[in-house]
């Protein structure tokens, strides 16, 4: 159920908040995941079972601001904050979400120089969600298999993108080269990768692994 409020500062900038729950139910799960007991290892079962237990709200906000015109700087900055919390009626287990991310930052910007002349930026960020399984991170980056599930997360997200276009036109016809850079600042981010696990030590791979790099590309568009 969302509830929102706009108000407008001038006819270029304006903000919006808006607050939204969720409550869910018989969500499904994968059971029977490799995790400890009494600070024994019980092994995960050799075939995936799954069960339609999970419960529990989502609650949040957004708060976006917003500039709108017709050359020189436009564009928005948008915040949300949102938490997603389980309980799983069989086990008696809490838990954050798989694709629980409390934090998110937003931004996209454009420039304007011309009708012909165009600069966007883009920013992504976000805390990241958990590394969904029973995993324990230890102090010096290592990972265990551990008695509570989801307590582990993800490194913070964050992304710069950047493009340049420019529109030349004759006739009827338009011609339109762009620049473009993802990740320009060659962050690396990652993702989740089911990780393989030492019997002896408990001890599990990483977790994760790298994703775009940063990436250049040009390009032509022809209009008729």
């Amino acid at each position: 159920m969302p509830l929102s409020v706009e108000h407008r500062l001038s006819p270029e900038l304006s903000w919006q908040l808006t607050a939204f729950a969720r409550d869910d139910e018989n969500v499904i799960r994968r059971v029977g995941e490799d995790r400890l007991v009494d600070g024994d290892r019980v092994p995960a079962t050799p075939f995936p079972r799954f069960a339609s237990s999970l419960e529990g709200p989502t609650r949040g906000v957004d708060v976006i601001v917003t500039r709108r015109g017709t050359s020189g700087l436009t564009g928005w900055v948008a915040y949300t904050y949102a938490h997603t919390r389980y309980h799983d009626r069989l086990t008696g287990e809490n838990f954050d979400g798989d694709f629980d991310q409390r934090h998110t930052l937003n931004a996209f910007a454009q420039y304007t120089h011309s009708s012909r002349t165009t600069v966007i930026a883009k920013l992504r960020t976000g805390s990241n969600f958990p590394v969904p399984g029973y995993y324990t991170e230890r102090s010096d980056g290592s990972f265990y298999v551990g008695p509570e599930r989801n307590t582990s997360r993800l490194p913070l997200y964050a992304r710069v993108d950047l493009r340049a276009n420019r529109t030349f036109a004759w006739s009827h016809h338009h011609v339109t080269g762009f620049v473009e850079v993802i990740n320009v600042l060659n962050r690396e981010n990652v993702r989740f990768v089911p990780p393989s696990v030492n019997t002896h030590l408990n001890i599990l791979s990483t977790p994760f692994e790298s994703t775009l790099p940063i990436v250049p590309s040009a390009g032509v568009l022809i209009e008729f």
